[in-house]
């Protein structure tokens, strides 16, 4: 394997038991991607972008849970050696609305606050 794409959906366990019905799903994500990043490094692409070997965690920003994002942004910048690239996005439809915090379209607003706002956690 020369290219890993590992999600990286959630950082809170009690957001991870909600919606991924998986409360240790953070610690996981964080083990598999530190397993990754050990086996390829970092992204290395080609002169037209292509990527080569590496690591690229993808990452789907929630409405309503900007502090997991900024928390698993935190560790992917703070955590590794060399770097690991990042693509997330903030496109949720979901297939079956449910009255809850996520079940609303991400707005402008919370993107830029994503970005913008520094994290105080510290990387485990």
């Amino acid at each position: 394997m020369d290219i890993y794409m590992p999600d990286f959906k959630l950082w809170d366990a009690e957001h991870c038991r909600k919606y991924l019905v998986a409360s240790d799903y953070a610690d996981a994500a964080r083990a598999v991607i530190a397993a990754m990043h050990s086996q390829v490094g970092e992204l290395k692409v080609d002169e037209q972008g292509l990527a080569l070997r590496g690591v690229l965690v993808r990452h789907l920003v929630m409405p309503g849970l900007l502090d997991d994002t900024h928390k698993i942004m935190r560790w992917i910048a703070t955590c590794h050696a060399t770097p690991i690239s990042m693509s997330w996005t903030s496109t949720i439809q979901p297939t079956k609305p449910k009255p809850n915090r996520v079940s609303r379209k991400l707005t402008g607003v919370c993107t830029t606050a994503s970005l913008n706002k520094p994290s105080t956690t510290h990387a485990p």
